[in-house]
């Protein structure tokens, strides 16, 4: 199965039309109080992953919206820089780094996959991105991801992932977000093969919520979080 990259495109911006002053856009989580509950288990969970980032620190939040995480790693780094192919969540980062007076982030407007650095980072961010992505588009940005990382980078990874096996959804009619649906669950295992193809090596991993948690709706796919460094 392929995703059609304009529809997943489609989706993204549209949604970020229609909740524009919503602070949780992109969360997709449509029950108000199950959505805080995510929101502060993921919080606390990324935050361990991320570990102690480093006043020093070049981070890149790639598939970053409007900075969500962004702006919660830049208060501990010295740079945060986030790139998503939605103008309008790209543009909404860029009117609230202004409004706070936040400098050390930035925001640029493109594909993932497409975005290329001379200069390496020491940790990059990739958060609900790769399930969106086909098999092509993300061998390329794994390439690129290699390119502008060194020894010592690490990655922190938030995806959706394929519990039994591969899950794919192609197209699907969501009632909850009354759209078209379309997503690439991709296995445990794929995911370390696919980082260690490119030098990564996997430190630890975990399910996001745990057994039992209502957030944990889907038989097929459950919300993972990996750290990997090279």
């Amino acid at each position: 199965m392929s995703i059609d990259p304009a529809e997943v495109k489609k989706f993204w911006d549209e949604r970020a039309r229609q909740h524009a002053d919503d602070p949780g856009l992109t969360n997709l989580e449509e029950d108000p109080e199950l959505r805080a509950v995510k929101i502060s288990l993921e919080e606390a969970r990324v935050a361990d992953y991320l570990g102690e980032v480093g006043a020093q620190a070049a981070v890149l939040d790639l598939g970053g919206g409007n900075g969500h995480w962004g702006f919660k790693i830049a208060a501990r780094a010295r740079s945060v820089h986030v790139v998503d192919y939605c103008e309008p969540l790209v543009e909404s980062g860029r009117r609230k780094a202004a409004e706070a007076g936040i400098t050390n982030i930035t925001f640029t407007h493109a594909a993932a996959q497409d975005f290329q650095s001379a200069a390496p980072f020491d940790l990059i961010f990739i958060s609900g991105l790769l399930l969106y992505l086909n098999d092509d588009e993300l061998d390329v940005l794994l390439a690129r991801v290699r390119g502008y990382s060194r020894p010592g980078t690490a990655v922190v990874l938030r995806d959706g992932t394929g519990i039994a096996g591969r899950y794919e959804i192609a197209r699907r009619w969501s009632e909850a977000l009354q759209a078209n649906y379309a997503a690439i669950y991709r296995t445990r295992e794929e995911y370390i093969a696919l980082f260690a193809g490119i030098g990564f090596a996997l430190v630890a991993d975990d399910d996001m919520f745990g057994p039992g948690c209502a957030l944990n709706k889907w038989p097929e796919p459950r919300l993972r979080i990996y750290r990997f460094e090279r």
